[in-house]
C-alpha cells in the first residue's frame, strides 16, 4: 500500500553534498582547479608519450614551435 507522506523530499536527505546553488565560492573553485588539474595530468602523460616517438631533430623542432608561440614581453605603457 503506497504511503500518504504528502512532504516533499528535502534537498539534503540521505547524502550531504550541496547542490550546485548552495555550494560556497571556495568549493567551486577547488572544484575548477581539480578539474584543471586533471586536464593536466592528461597533457602531462600525452607529452611524455610524443616525447619518447619523436627524434632529437623532431624534438628541436617542436620545441622552437612552442618558443615562438610565447609573446614577447611588451613594455609597460604611462598610464597618465
Amino acid at each position: 500500500m503506497p504511503s500518504d507522506d504528502t512532504t516533499p523530499p528535502s534537498d539534503h536527505d540521505g547524502d550531504n553534498q550541496p547542490d550546485k546553488q548552495n555550494e560556497l565560492f571556495g568549493e567551486r573553485i577547488a572544484d575548477f582547479a581539480l578539474d584543471r588539474a586533471a586536464k593536466a595530468t592528461v597533457l602531462k602523460d600525452k607529452a611524455t608519450a610524443l616525447r619518447s616517438v619523436l627524434t632529437a631533430d623532431q624534438l628541436a623542432k617542436l620545441e622552437n614551435a612552442e618558443r615562438s608561440l610565447v609573446p614577447e614581453p611588451r613594455p609597460f605603457r604611462n598610464r597618465r
